[in-house]
Formats: structure tokens, sequence, C-alpha cells
């Protein structure tokens, strides 16, 4: 049996060597020891147990011992925080994760990020990154860390609302309708310039879609989407704004639970209106890793 079971509560021996070299690296690594298995009612023993340790120190001034309590509490609170992350990403591991070769810098500032994450929700979030590191080791960006650290919660929604417009499974991307830019979302300009200030997407301006086929191909995550092309046959261009993820903003939304948002179909036939663009509905038969997508038309939803 482990000597951390001589502190702390063992986990289940299934789970145990699963997590056996995440617990090991936090343990050697950053002298991390996790306590699992614990109840509210622990977390307020260790309070006053902290608490009548310092009250009894006769020779400390009162001030001090105000400020040792405080610094207790706050103690513990990162630890809790951090333990409930540890705790939530063990059960996102795979039998086959490599957490014995993830970078012990990375993992540090992790550890030194995820202490101040109370929201259990976010919780969630920093859980899904570190699994997915330990899953595929060197796949999350050290930047992504730092942005999650100080991005608002407010702006993160406003970045799951744009990942779940995204038409291009491959390569996400979403379309701006210039024409009527907030219709239906709850972004503007601002929240986008604020996004890829923060380092999650590219916010370009108007620009020429100009594929050879002049056609904007657009998926929803169902295998279903649609075939865009201009009405005029002299038209060789679709002008639309666009939104790309970067790097560190793909890796955020693949951990994000994103789903196609109700009001996509009447958004995508509003921009064709606006543009003049002919919609054609489509059924996904077959998606290539280079990107390359097989599709058969079903129904023209606009022409002239």
């Amino acid at each position: 049996m482990s000597p951390l079971n001589d502190v702390v509560p063992p986990l289940a021996s299934k789970t145990t060597d699963i997590a056996a070299e995440l617990l090991s690296k936090l343990n050697c690594g950053l002298g991390f020891l996790p306590g699992f298995g614990g109840r509210r009612q622990d977390e307020e023993e260790a309070i006053r147990y902290l608490i009548e340790e310092i009250k009894e120190e006769t020779d400390t001034p009162p001030l001090l011992k105000a400020a040792r309590i405080s610094n207790a509490r706050k103690i513990l609170k990162a630890y809790l925080n951090q333990n409930a992350i540890i705790e939530l990403a063990i059960e996102q591991l795979s039998k086959s994760n490599h957490a014995e070769l993830v970078d012990d810098d990375w993992l540090s500032r992790f550890m030194d990020a995820a202490q101040h994450v109370s929201s259990k929700e976010v919780q969630l979030i920093w859980a899904a990154l570190l699994a997915r590191e330990c899953n595929s080791p060197g796949t999350i960006p050290k930047t992504l860390l730092h942005t999650l650290s100080f991005i608002p919660p407010s702006l993160a929604k406003k970045f799951e609302e744009i990942c779940s417009c995204n038409i291009n499974p491959h390569n996400p991307e979403v379309i701006i309708d210039y024409k009527n830019p907030q219709a239906r979302f709850h972004f503007g300009f601002d929240d986008l310039k604020e996004l890829e200030r923060h380092g999650l997407i590219f916010f370009g301006d108007a620009f020429p879609f100009s594929e050879r086929t002049a056609k904007l191909l657009i998926c929803k995550d169902n295998n279903d989407g649609y075939v865009a092309e201009p009405l005029k046959a002299a038209e060789k261009n679709i002008n639309i704004g666009y939104v790309l993820l970067t790097e560190d903003g793909k890796q955020l939304c693949s951990i994000l639970s994103i789903r196609t948002p109700d009001f996509f179909d009447a958004y995508i036939q509003e921009f064709a209106k606006h543009n003049d663009l002919k919609l054609t509905e489509i059924r996904i038969k077959h998606m290539q890793d280079d990107g390359h997508i097989t599709y058969e038309k079903i129904n023209p939803v606009r022409e002239e």
C-alpha cells in the first residue's frame, strides 16, 4: 500500500492504475499531495484545526494571528480548487495516457492557475485541459493556460457561441454577415476584437471568398449543411466576413460541449438572402482528413 494512504483517502484501485503517473508527477515534481474523497465536514474540520493551532500561539500578536488565519483559509481554498480539478481530470484519463511525459513547466503553470478556479463549471474546463494534455502531451499550449486565467466569463461565453456557429469541421470558421452583423448573435465587433486580443480568434473585415468553384460549403454538426453560390453567373466571389480560430482557440473549442444553435439554419438563410446567394441543402457523405468533403444535394433553399 502506498504511504500516501496514511495521509489521504485512497482512490479505487482501477482509478489508481490509470492516474498513477499523474499522481506521481504531481507529488514528486511539485510536492502536491492529493486528498480525494473529502467531505464538507472534512474541510470545516481542517479550517477549525488551523485556527485553533494559530490561536494557541501565545507569543503571536493578535494582528499577526488574524493575518495567519486569513492566509490559512486562502491556502486551503487554493488546495481544494486544485484537488477538485485533478479529481475531475482523472475521470477523463485514457488507459493509455502518458502523464509522465507532461512538461514539468506546463504542469507547474497549470497548478498555479488552477488554485484560483472556484466555479464548478470552469473547473470542468480546466479538468478537460489537464486530461487532454495527459492523454496527448504537448497538445495544450501554455499560452492557452495564460488566456483562460484572465479571460472574463462573459467573454468566454461569447467564444462558446462563436464555436457553436462553426461551418468548417477541419478548420473552424464562422460566417459574419456584414449586411446584418448582429442578427441572432449575442456578440458584437468589440467582443470579436477582444477575443482576438486574447489570442483565441483571427478576426477579419469583409473579404472576397474566392475558391475556384465560387462555392461556400457550410457544414453543421449532424452531417447536413448547405452550398452557397452567387445567384448572378457573373459573380465569381462571395463577400463575407469571417472568424477563424487560432491554435489556442481550436484546442479550447475542442473541449467545450458545443452544439449547433437552433437559429443556425435561419441565420444562414438570412445571410444568403442579404448577399444574393443561392442556397442548396446537402447531406455530407464523407469527410477526409485533408478537409475534402463528399456530399449530395438535397434541395435548393432559395433561387430567383
